[in-house]
């Protein structure tokens, strides 16, 4: 395999990879959909302003994937949307998977995992040549 071969492949994996983004974006709109059940539900595992968080956290979801699946601004939304995981993990999963016991206590948790994981990679590797962000460059 030739280098040139090797990068293109990364480039089309990543943009694979962006695409896990559009079930990510769906479950923000389903909070934007009805944001005071979802205020209801972070009220109830204990995220404080859970009316003010719900909007926040279906944004983030929302507008943070769209701007994983164009490619566009990875580094800032990346981590954003990594953090959304991580406080859905301590808040909601991880009890769960504990009192179940591990490893099949993570069944349940590995969406979140597979995004978090997802939104990390894309952090520290940037889009890919098939991007907006790449396309602006040129």
């Amino acid at each position: 395999m030739q280098r040139g071969e090797k990068t293109e492949n990364l480039d089309l994996a990543l943009l694979l990879l962006r695409l896990v983004f559009v079930a990510f974006m769906l479950h923000g709109v389903q909070k934007f959909m009805d944001l005071g059940a979802t205020a209801g539900f972070f009220g109830k595992v204990g995220i404080p302003a859970p009316d003010i968080m719900a909007l926040v956290v279906a944004a983030v979801e929302t507008f943070g994937s769209l701007a994983m699946i164009l490619g566009i601004g990875t580094r800032f939304a990346g981590p954003l949307l990594a953090f959304v995981m991580v406080v859905a993990i301590f808040t909601v999963k991880l009890s769960g998977a504990l009192a179940k016991g591990l490893p099949f206590g993570l069944i349940g948790m590995e969406i979140d995992l597979a995004y978090l994981f997802a939104s990390l990679a894309l952090t520290f590797s940037g889009p890919g040549k098939h991007s907006l962000e790449a396309m602006m460059k040129k």
